[in-house]
């Protein structure tokens, strides 16, 4: 989760110059935005995502004030996780979209890609299936270079397809996902998404082989999230198989995980499929 974050450069000098109002001094601007910037850091490291959110956003518009456009564009982003994590998706897609258009003058692809990321991510949190793909397709050739960001593309991209579910999806998912488990074999991501294409396909006991690889590999990674989700596309699994003793058990380690995280809509959605 905090993988995902963007981190602010070295501030640069203040613009020289006057108005009718004083600025603070330079010393001053520069304290607050450390302590916005902890604060921040702190908030998201706390899952308080709404002071996260609001410090990031406070720590943006001072680099802004130092003229400071990369850092800034970070700040942007981590602003736009913390509210995409509290479940403001509009908000985040405008907080995603300020960060993008900063990248797009600097010309950074890599962060480019990672805004992009971020933004099909809201899109389909809001039901937005079409942009989120075409989005996720954008992202994809900027994140060339750059292994962790292709990575999490092609599994975001690959999962919007399968979520579609439309003639030729489920081919084109898996070509991702082959080349994505091709670069990193480890990768607790593509294992799980790899177990939704064979759960597509009607492979029960292929699905549930990679399931349990991705919640392994999750334990290893530290990863609450991932734990949880592992959990549960376990439990949908096991159900489809009829193991319902099983399902019961994985129903029931999502739910608590989901809890632990805060995660009302994974809450919902558990509720929607009682094992």
């Amino acid at each position: 989760m905090i993988a995902r974050l963007l981190f602010t450069a070295a501030l640069v000098a203040l613009l020289q110059g006057c108005s009718t109002t004083p600025a603070p001094p330079v010393n001053e601007q520069l304290r607050q935005k450390q302590i916005a910037q902890d604060t921040a850091y702190a908030a998201y490291q706390d899952q308080n995502w709404k002071a996260a959110a609001r410090n990031f956003g406070k720590t943006a518009d001072l680099l802004n004030a130092f003229d400071d456009h990369a850092g800034e564009a970070a700040a942007r982003h981590n602003q736009a996780r913390a509210l995409q994590h509290d479940g403001q998706f509009d908000a985040a897609i405008a907080a995603y979209e300020r960060a993008l258009a900063i990248n797009q003058r600097l010309k950074r692809t890599a962060d480019q890609a990672l805004n992009l990321a971020g933004l099909a991510q809201c899109h389909q949190k809001l039901g937005r299936l079409a942009p989120a793909i075409e989005t996720a397709e954008q992202a994809l050739p900027l994140a060339a270079g750059a292994p962790a960001a292709t990575l999490i593309i092609q599994n975001d991209l690959a999962a919007l397809l399968l979520e579609r579910n439309q003639p030729g999806d489920a081919d084109r998912a898996q070509k991702l996902l082959d080349a994505a488990l091709a670069a990193d074999p480890k990768a607790a991501i593509t294992q799980l998404n790899l177990g939704r294409a064979a759960l597509v396909a009607g492979q029960i006991a292929a699905a549930r082989a990679r399931f349990t690889q991705a919640l392994e590999g999750f334990r290893a990674e530290g990863n609450p999230a991932g734990i949880a989700g592992a959990h549960e596309w376990l439990a949908r699994c096991c159900a489809a198989a009829g193991d319902r003793e099983a399902a019961r058990f994985h129903h029931e380690q999502a739910r608590q995980k989901y809890a632990f995280l805060k995660n009302a809509a994974a809450l919902k959605r558990l509720d929607s499929f009682p094992p």
